[in-house]
């Protein structure tokens, strides 16, 4: 069976930047990386919008190792743009971020990404969180991915952090997804008989030119085309970091869970795609408070219902891999005084009937109990005009908005 240094983990978290004081997004990841170290570069990324950081651990043997990093990161982040008036928030969607209003990121590949999806890429202005896990093993990457993605809705509904969209109420927990549906090759994968056919697939559509790159594979579980892990994209950003550490161990006991199941040779059943594409949409629409389907036993059931046996399924593999804390969290995820990322943005709009004010929420929560003295150094305070102090103003790239329709 595998064991917790097989399990090593690595983490992506999408990040909004934004307005220090009015919460209101801003293309501002140029400002944000004036201070950036090269150790800094080495962790923070660049996204289609300059309204994005991606903030990216090294290789962490466990759970612990990812909670000391993430928040490490998390402050760093908003170091960085302490200068220039910005901070980073946390969550899937910005409450009133408008992705015309965004500038998009130079660069060869985000040019060629806009040539081919047009509005369907200027649109992804949307944030989530990414988790690997080291599987070396190929066969064992494709059948971990095949049975793993029955449990992808119960990971959306845990993490919905999205009910909001260019200032209005969805009336969506999870409302990415739903921006996310257009791109080609995303959502949830059809199962594989193995990796010889997975990588058929691939060929298929890089000789049919339906690939631009391995890159534009964008399904919510995938085999990593150059890291030896399979990485669970389904998650919208978390509002707070202890929600993102029980994510994170959750995913990890999974893919044990499966593998020491595969080993012992009680596999769990590989669900047509169209049964979990059922669950995934009631998952966005009702994240905690909806009902998910158990096909395997034909019967409707409440969500906390599903993750309760989901938690139970999971629970020997946290334990050994160390993880008794996120289980406990977990585990308080269904108590009925508990509320998700997307029902505190819910409430704290009709308290206030202002988007901002749901804005303001997700910057105050993205930054609760991490400890800023353990953000990495940063470089020398850069003389700058003081006109370039604030959102970024030096950009190499106008608002999408702003481009006239032949150069788009």
């Amino acid at each position: 069976m595998p064991g917790k240094q097989d399990l090593s983990l690595g983490v992506e978290e999408e990040f909004q930047i934004v307005d220090a004081e009015s919460g209101e997004l801003a293309s501002g990841y140029e400002a944000l990386m004036q201070r950036a170290t090269d150790e800094i570069h080495r962790h923070m990324k660049p996204e289609f919008l300059q309204c994005v950081v991606e903030c990216i651990t090294d290789v962490c043997p466990d759970v612990a190792t990812v909670r000391r990093q993430t928040a490490a990161l998390r402050a760093t982040a908003a170091r960085l743009g302490k200068d220039h008036g910005l901070t980073v928030a946390s969550a899937g969607t910005h409450p009133t971020g408008k992705w015309y209003d965004q500038r998009r990121t130079p660069g060869e590949r985000y040019g060629e990404l806009e040539d081919a999806l047009q509005d369907v890429a200027r649109s992804i202005n949307i944030y989530g969180l990414h988790v690997h896990v080291n599987i070396p093993d190929v066969e064992q990457r494709i059948q971990v991915m095949n049975q793993a993605r029955t449990y992808l809705p119960h990971i959306l509904a845990i993490s919905a952090n999205s009910p909001f969209w260019m200032g209005r109420y969805t009336g969506y927990m999870a409302f990415r997804p739903m921006v996310w549906a257009p791109f080609p090759v995303s959502g949830v994968p059809d199962a594989f008989a193995s990796h010889v056919e997975y990588e058929e697939f691939r060929a298929l559509f890089f000789k049919v030119n339906a690939l631009g790159s391995a890159r534009r594979i964008w399904w919510d579980v995938r085999s990593h085309h150059a890291l030896p892990t399979i990485e669970f994209r389904i998650a919208d950003m978390p509002m707070h970091h202890d929600d993102t550490i029980a994510i994170v161990a959750l995913v990890q006991a999974l893919v044990k869970t499966l593998l020491d199941r595969a080993s012992a040779g009680q596999p769990l059943p590989v669900l047509p795609t169209a049964y979990i594409n059922e669950n995934r949409w009631r998952a966005a629409l009702g994240g905690l408070r909806g009902t998910l389907v158990d096909f395997v036993r034909e019967q409707e059931m409440p969500t906390l219902d599903a993750l309760a046996s989901l938690f139970d399924l999971i629970a020997p593999a946290m334990e050994e891999l160390g993880a008794a804390r996120e289980l406990a969290y977990l585990r308080g995820m269904l108590a009925p005084s508990f509320q998700s990322g997307a029902e505190r943005q819910i409430a704290a709009y009709r308290k206030a009937g202002n988007p901002l004010d749901v804005a303001k929420l997700l910057m105050r929560e993205t930054l609760a109990g991490i400890d800023m003295s353990a953000a990495l150094d940063l470089a020398p305070q850069p003389i700058a005009p003081a006109q370039q102090r604030r959102f970024g103003l030096r950009f190499n790239a106008k608002r999408i908005k702003d481009l006239p329709a032949a150069m788009l």
